[in-house]
């Protein structure tokens, strides 16, 4: 199913003749409000109205409202559908329901403008619009653009960090909701004006500058602060400004640095790859290219779930849409929306006044309310930031989160008399020739194991295994898996075993997932595999085994006690 929106408009003193009146003459001008899908799923374009409009008066709101928002359940060969319901004395809502297979978010604005004036009796500028949809839908690329597409896009297929990782939530809820759950915030007009003459200064847009604090927003609550986000793009031509259709395009934005660095230097990054990612997006689609990412790292469950849409640089409402809505005879009362592989749905707009609004719609089984509600604030904070800064003094600054919703602190040092390998120090010290260990084919001492995990932690550590971070353990059981646990937990990195049978694709979103660099193998189970080198993901593996360490033997066993601080 496709991107589903959901909104309720009440409005004082409707004349509800007029209004469907007005409708119809509205759904007249533009062919595809009366497309169809056909029992052969083609799409026909209808004659008449082809929606299924109801009037109703109140008599349970949640009910009346589940009803008009499940509407395709029942007629899945429509794209949207309007209702309207009596409140109370002399104010009406009006139910809204949108597929977004055939109409993107300026197209309801356009709806929105002609089904105010045809009401209010302001004539409409054109009998039809200036273009169709089809002569957009019919376009082509030239093979030169393609071309530049895919060889912008083939260079960078091993740079393209994976999507952000943000908290799940622990109890997740037993059954999915249709739409998902919203928070929302704003910046006042004037705060929102000092952010646009950052961008201007900067000679960037808005959109670049709300993007780049997002990025460094997400950077605070994420494991990584590498990540790919999905960023929504209108492709409508200028000629196509009255035309109702689809013309959303969907590029890949990435946030490639550390984060806490210079922010006038992200926002430039940022900008120049949005304009690269959009020029290059119209001959190479955002789906089209998530197939290539696929493919190149060899993950075919690969998505990009966060989506970013900014409508900060759209153009004003027009005069007659601002009126009635200033008079006090319309005023929303109820937005959702629900896009399937989306997970999180984060919205940028001014608001009339001037103001930035912030939306975040989410899915509460893949995310915590509670890490989405600090994001927002970490958002919102950030952005007040930097509109405090003088103008044109924002090149060298850098963004720090307030600390209510600071990021986790990093883990603390466990006691070390409750490490894991502490203990077996510990054992090392006391009996240093007693057994400590026996699998399928060798036996060893307390001394000759710690000998060996000492010359684990040397190898590990030059390969970048580092404190508070995740190191993998890809072993079948044997010497090889205990080792690896007390040469990661003495260097205070955190161990993730993972079954080293499981296949390479599931291994390495295991890997992307936990942002691990590091992981220990044994040569068996590493042979003919490829989890550990795809360009999407790399993962340095440090091999196991008597030959690639020092000789147990070898070693003096006082060097067991190299690694206590570590």
């Amino acid at each position: 199913a496709p991107c589903q929106i959901y909104f309720e408009v009440d409005i004082a003193a409707l004349d509800v003749v007029r209004f469907w009146s007005t409708v119809k003459a509205v759904v007249a001008r533009h062919p595809i409000l009366r497309a169809r899908l056909s029992d052969s799923m083609d799409l026909v374009i209808d004659k008449d109205f082809c929606v299924s409009t109801s009037l109703a008066s109140i008599a349970d709101p949640q009910k009346r409202r589940r009803k008009c928002m499940n509407v395709f359940a029942h007629r899945a060969d429509l794209f949207w559908d309007i209702n309207v319901t009596e409140m109370e004395e002399n104010v009406w809502r009006v139910h809204i329901l949108f597929d977004m297979t055939v109409i993107d978010a300026s197209s309801i604005g356009v709806l929105a403008s002609e089904l105010v004036a045809l009401y209010v009796g302001v004539p409409l500028t054109s009998v039809r619009p200036s273009a169709s949809f089809r002569s957009f839908a019919e376009r082509s690329i030239s093979e030169k653009s393609q071309r530049e597409a895919d060889a912008y896009w083939s260079s960078r297929l091993g740079g393209i960090p994976g999507p952000p990782v943000l908290p799940r939530p622990k109890r997740p809820p037993s059954r999915r909701e249709p739409f998902f759950e919203r928070v929302s915030t704003s910046i006042d007009q004037s705060k929102s004006a000092r952010l646009r003459r950052h961008a201007a200064h900067l000679s960037v847009g808005p959109t670049a500058v709300l993007t780049s604090v997002l990025f460094e927003a997400l950077s605070f609550h994420c494991d990584s602060s590498q990540f790919t986000v999905t960023m929504t793009t209108s492709e409508r031509p200028a000629n196509h400004a009255d035309v109702v259709g689809d013309f959303t395009g969907a590029v890949l934005c990435s946030m490639a640095s550390e984060r806490g660095g210079p922010i006038g230097s992200l926002i430039r990054t940022v900008s120049q790859d949005l304009m690269n990612a959009v020029y290059h997006g119209k001959a190479m689609s955002g789906p089209r290219l998530v197939g290539k990412l696929r493919e190149h790292s060899n993950n075919p469950e690969l998505i990009f779930p966060v989506v970013v849409t900014s409508t900060v640089d759209a153009a004003p409402l027009p005069a007659h849409v601002l009126e009635f809505v200033q008079s006090g005879q319309l005023r929303g009362s109820f937005f959702a929306s629900r896009t399937p592989h989306v997970t999180l749905d984060i919205q940028l707009s001014q608001a009339l006044d001037g103001a930035l609004t912030i939306v975040m719609d989410f899915d509460p089984v893949e995310h915590e309310p509670r890490a989405i509600d600090q994001l927002l604030s970490t958002y919102r904070h950030l952005l007040l930031q930097l509109a405090s800064y003088p103008e044109g003094d924002i090149a060298g600054k850098r963004l720090q989160p307030h600390s209510p919703f600071a990021p986790k602190a990093p883990p603390r040092d466990f006691e070390r008399s409750h490490n894991l390998h502490r203990m077996v120090l510990d054992a090392a010290h006391r009996a240093p020739s007693k057994v400590a260990l026996i699998d399928q084919s060798v036996q060893l001492s307390f001394a000759e194991l710690i000998q060996l995990v000492n010359a684990s932690v040397v190898k590990l550590s030059q390969s970048g295994c580092q404190a508070s971070r995740p190191a993998a353990v890809v072993c079948e059981k044997g010497w090889e898996q205990v080792v690896s646990v007390l040469s990661i937990t003495s260097l205070g990195a955190h161990y993730l075993p993972i079954i080293p049978t499981a296949p390479d694709n599931h291994i390495l979103a295991i890997l992307t997932a936990a942002d691990v660099k590091v992981a220990t193998c044994q040569e068996r189970t590493l042979a003919d595999r490829g989890w550990f080198c795809s360009d999407y993901h790399r993962c340095r593996v440090v091999m196991l085994s008597m030959e690639t360490l020092p000789s147990a033997a070898s070693a003096p066993a006082q060097s067991a006690d190299v690694n206590e601080d570590a």
